[in-house]
């Protein structure tokens, strides 16, 4: 587990639901001035000085209840009071579309870019509500510890651990969101949907006979065992972009190509194919819990 990863869970669940909230507030028409102080309010408890120097001191991950608490307070800093089976929708939702963001991550990197997409997403959130610059300042200053931290400082190797401590805390998390499971990339009990693989699909076929010796060895096309193709959350959406906005919202695109080697084990005379190694590209199809 490791002990620099409460940045970015705080920071990148904070990000969501400020999404979230900006969405629900212009759903309601909620005024610019009282919308201003519902924002800055959050970004004062989470982005203060005091705030980001505990939150980057080394020490053990949050808990989800304990991120649950933290976010509760933050969210009700303002004039905005969510509790009770509300609060709970918000954190459930906003760690579910965190969650398939780090997911969704196939290198290392990609961890920083999320973060600062989604602080960058803030800033555009300040902005529509015309808050001071002192406020855009704090997530702006934000965002350059995390690259201080992340890009300069920290090796890939803890960034491996950090993205296993994420994974860690989110495991077992499965709860159904409808911009997830309109664009299809979520299915109906919570599970994601990575992206589907195209073009020719080519396995080394093993055969053995019944007391595990190599009978014959064969490449051919396996196409009857792969999942069928779908269409899922446009892959050119960047990471970490607001997907609650109208711009990224009910998205669609088809997936590239990619060419993926899969090896094939055959047990005789049962026949029964068993795939256990697959060579793919990142955008392989497969479910996430």
């Amino acid at each position: 587990m490791s002990k620099l990863s409460k940045p970015l869970l705080v920071l990148n669940l904070t990000c969501e639901s400020m999404f979230i909230i900006r969405s629900r507030l212009a759903a309601q028409n909620v005024s610019t001035e009282k919308g201003r102080g519902i924002i800055t309010a959050i970004v004062d408890y989470i982005c203060s000085q005091n705030s980001l120097n505990e939150m980057f001191n080394p020490q053990e991950p949050l808990s989800r209840s304990a991120l649950h608490k933290l976010m509760e307070q933050a969210v009700n800093r303002g004039s905005m009071q969510i509790t009770g089976a509300s609060m709970d929708k918000l954190f459930e939702l906003t760690v579910t579309m965190f969650k398939y963001q780090v997911v969704r991550s196939w290198k290392l990197e990609q961890l920083v870019e999320i973060t600062t997409r989604h602080l960058s997403g803030v800033v555009n959130i300040l902005n529509v509500y015309q808050c001071s610059t002192s406020t855009i300042g704090m997530v702006n200053n934000a965002q350059s510890r995390v690259k201080a931290t992340f890009d300069q400082a920290v090796g890939v190797g803890e960034l491996h651990r950090i993205r296993q401590t994420l994974l860690q805390v989110f495991q077992g998390h499965r709860i159904k969101a409808s911009n997830l499971l309109q664009t299809n990339a979520q299915n109906s009990d919570g599970s994601f949907v990575l992206a589907s693989p195209r073009g020719d699909r080519v396995g080394s076929i093993h055969l053995y006979d019944d007391i595990g010796n190599l009978v014959d060895k064969d490449r051919q096309p396996i196409d009857q065992y792969w999942p069928q193709e779908t269409l899922v959350l446009n892959q050119e959406v960047p990471l970490g972009s607001n997907l609650f906005s109208k711009d990224t919202d009910g998205s669609r695109a088809q997936v590239p190509s990619a060419t993926v080697h899969v090896d094939v084990h055959i047990v005789l005379p049962a026949v029964v194919p068993i795939i256990d190694v697959l060579h793919a590209s990142p955008n392989a199809a497969s479910e996430f819990d």
